[in-house]
């Protein structure tokens, strides 16, 4: 029998990554320009919030000292990170 993970498997847990959640994605379809920020803002934060992300803007979220949850936390802070640069 295989063991079983404890890595955070609850699609509630900020951690979790879901299967879709890749570097690559944008999270907004009109990028950031010098006349848009609100608009922008206002898109990121409702994308961030309903993935369980905004924690790591706002630094609510933070980093575990947990070894296993501190590498969850820096790949999905890379995430985050990725998804605003392509947005």
């Amino acid at each position: 029998m295989a063991a079983t993970s404890s890595l955070p498997l609850d699609l509630h847990d900020p951690l979790f990554i879901h299967h879709a959640d890749h570097p690559s994605h944008s999270l907004v379809s009109t990028p950031l320009n010098g006349d848009n920020f609100g608009a922008w803002r206002c898109a990121v934060v409702i994308a961030l919030e309903s993935k369980n992300k905004m924690g790591f803007i706002d630094g609510s979220i933070l980093q575990p000292q947990d070894p296993t949850k501190l590498s969850l936390w820096k790949r999905n802070d890379s995430i985050v990170r990725s998804w605003l640069l392509n947005s």
